[in-house]
């Protein structure tokens, strides 16, 4: 109640939708603005969120949305567990994601699009009704899911090929070869 005894009107909540990537997100933006009647668009606060945008662009996702309009935050799996956003009352999820995968035969390592993991799936519905009363919408069938989705997310490090992860910790190799004569090499401790 405010100060003269009126109820504040509370917010609706908002609404959070998990897509692969920011491509996708900026599709969407697009897509809300062209095929919405203008009068729900006016009332809808689109915000983006993924790992591209600046710290201050992806701090607007924490802020309330402006009086009288409904907060809409598109993001990337940045928002599965790094962060607690408390008026999100429904989580739409695409079931889809971007993982950092590399490849043996070109030494490189690129981001490919497939199903989430289960893992992911559970913490993406978790999102709403953290603050209050919500529900996640899969937009996915049953089929769809146990044909895409990886049971675990492998841990954060295994895109990596074995030996870029272990170069950092091994010493430089000695300026002279293995043949180095042992009147160089530095006697033991007594």
């Amino acid at each position: 109640a405010s100060a003269s005894g009126a109820s504040t009107p509370r917010s609706a909540g908002a609404g959070l939708v998990f897509l692969p990537g920011a491509p996708e997100i900026a599709r969407l933006q697009q897509t809300l603005r062209a095929s919405l009647p203008s009068a729900l668009s006016a009332r809808l606060h689109v915000v983006p969120l993924h790992g591209q945008l600046s710290g201050e662009e992806q701090r607007r996702a924490f802020d309330p949305a402006p009086f009288g309009m409904t907060k809409l935050v598109l993001a990337t799996n940045v928002a599965e567990t790094s962060l607690t956003i408390p008026d999100f009352v429904a989580v739409f999820d695409s079931g889809r994601s971007k993982k950092l995968a590399f490849d043996e035969k070109t030494q490189l390592a690129s981001l490919r699009l497939g199903g989430c993991s289960l893992a992911s799936a559970a913490q993406r519905k978790g999102r709403a009704g953290r603050g209050r009363p919500g529900s996640g919408v899969r937009l996915y069938t049953a089929a769809e899911s146990a044909a895409n989705q990886p049971a675990p997310d492998p841990p954060g490090l295994q895109p990596a090929p074995p030996a870029r992860r272990a170069r950092p910790a091994l010493p430089p190799r000695p300026a002279r070869g293995p043949a180095q004569p042992r009147a160089a090499t530095p006697s033991p401790p007594a």
